[in-house]
């Protein structure tokens, strides 16, 4: 016997009634009505009313990507996805974040790089499900205290800022794994970096730092600190036994014997008008044991003959690539070196 009352069906958009540029996203990015990703990326012709069309279409979403799309300053019908995992929104020019993204506590995942941003507000640290986090190539010049209490950060990108210092709070972000500072203007580290048991990657590379926190010895994992393009002359005591495994940049202010003798030196310029003296060149060879850098002096080069240290690490060979877990970015970590000999 059929029964007396059944419940009506959900209607579903036939192909053929979506709107037309619907239509063409839809077949290029092979996507259905029950889809839950989204790349808009290289879509520049969408407009604030198309875009709205497709957020109504598409209620499933959980990963979206609209990097390069020039969204309006605040669009604010994008951040009504209360369930969003992953944003990807770089490369946009928003200028300032409108409240309504502090609301995705589902995030995971957040680019934000090249977005103009020239502040944070402290409603940062509602977001406290991130993994990772990309401020990267903004006009950033401090940061908010709330950012160093995101307890499940692992990947913090802020490279190409203005920032000077940061915050000390920092120290209280126990399962982050990466943290990229390249090319801001950091004079110094807070020595609650210390604190980061889980740490593994450091990029410092061109800043003003003139030392490093003694701290660093704490950070059990630590296995990679970039420190090129810094006025660096010298590490403290503490940390000289752990740079084994570091990539250090140290300009020339005492011997080589005065480091630790498997530190990876390279001799950069020095920034007087003077010429420097000559320093003995160093080869890098990679020891077949346990792959560790290992400083090799070698006979200086002749004016007809080139050094054979390269001007950049990753000139000197096929990159190398760190193994991550699924939440994190991949790095180009540093060139393979190769054997150096004299000829």
């Amino acid at each position: 016997m059929a029964p007396l009352f059944r419940a009506p069906k959900k209607k579903t958009l036939a192909h053929s009634e979506l709107p037309h540029f619907v239509q063409r996203i839809f077949l290029r990015r092979r996507l259905s009505t029950d889809s839950d990703a989204l790349d808009l990326s290289g879509e520049e012709s969408l407009g604030t009313a198309e875009l709205d069309t497709l957020w109504a279409l598409l209620p499933n979403l959980r990963v979206l990507c609209v990097r390069g799309l020039r969204l309006p300053r605040r669009p604010n019908a994008l951040f009504e996805r209360a369930h969003v995992r992953e944003l990807d929104l770089s490369d946009n020019p928003l200028g300032q974040l409108p409240a309504q993204l502090y609301g995705l506590t589902t995030l995971g995942y957040l680019n934000l790089a090249s977005t103009q941003l020239q502040a944070i507000a402290a409603e940062i640290g509602t977001l406290q499900n991130l993994h990772v986090l990309d401020l990267s190539d903004n006009a950033l010049v401090t940061l908010p205290d709330a950012l160093g209490f995101l307890g499940e950060l692992r990947t913090l990108r802020l490279e190409d800022n203005a920032l000077r210092e940061l915050p000390a709070s920092f120290g209280h972000l126990g399962q982050l794994k990466q943290l990229f500072l390249a090319r801001n203007v950091l004079q110094a580290l807070p020595a609650q970096l210390g604190a980061l048991k889980n740490l593994r990657i450091l990029n410092l590379q061109n800043n003003q730092l003139r030392s490093l926190p003694p701290q660093l010895q704490h950070c059990a994992r630590l296995s990679q600190v970039k420190t090129d393009g810094n006025p660096l002359f010298e590490l403290p005591p503490q940390l000289q036994p752990l740079a084994v495994h570091w990539q250090l940049s140290l300009r020339q202010a005492q011997p080589v014997a005065a480091l630790n003798e498997h530190t990876d030196v390279q001799f950069l310029p020095q920034l007087s008008g003077a010429a420097p003296a000559p320093a003995p060149p160093v080869s890098a060879t990679l020891s077949a044991s346990d792959a560790t850098p290992i400083a090799t002096p070698v006979a200086a080069p002749t004016a007809a003959r080139r050094s054979p240290l390269p001007a950049a690490p990753e000139a000197d060979g096929a990159p190398l690539l760190i193994a991550l877990h699924h939440d994190e970015v991949p790095t180009r970590v540093v060139g393979r070196p190769r054997s150096l000999s004299k000829k």
